[in-house]
């Protein structure tokens, strides 16, 4: 079991590193309510996603977070009329290092989704991976 986890992160480093720095196919979120029954199919139908509810305490009604791919039109279900706001979107661009930082990284994620995709970064350190420092970049889908 205590071999598991050092293999269970070098897998999830090299899945955030063969997805990195992609809009198309770059997870994202959107909170589309209070958790009900039907969460997950809400979501399925609108966005081509998968439900998950948040719940703060065992008596909390919970919110609705849906996972979805990023897609060019920004909204997870083709119909590119729906606004980008609290769309968030993230994906990994790289290692940081003594020469790319945290302020580095910051600036990378900047330059990578400019403008309206409203870009930034940070190192994240995943324990147990042989690198591990990744620059996570979030922006709005």
């Amino acid at each position: 079991m205590i071999k598991f986890f050092p293999l269970f992160y070098n897998f999830a480093i090299l899945l955030i590193l063969n997805t990195s720095g992609k809009v198309n196919g770059t997870q994202c979120e959107e909170k589309i309510g209070i958790c009900d029954k039907d969460y997950n199919s809400k979501c399925e139908v609108s966005k081509n996603g998968k439900g998950m509810c948040e719940k703060l305490s065992q008596n909390d009604v919970g919110t609705c977070k849906c996972l979805y791919e990023c897609n060019d039109n920004g909204n997870g279900n083709g119909n590119g009329n729906v606004s980008r706001k609290n769309k968030k979107c993230n994906g990994g661009i790289g290692l940081c290092s003594e020469q790319c930082d945290e302020s580095c990284c910051e600036r990378n994620c900047a330059i990578k989704y400019p403008g309206p995709l409203g870009g930034y970064g940070f190192c994240m350190n995943i324990v147990g991976a042989p690198a591990p420092y990744e620059c996570i970049c979030y922006f709005n889908c």
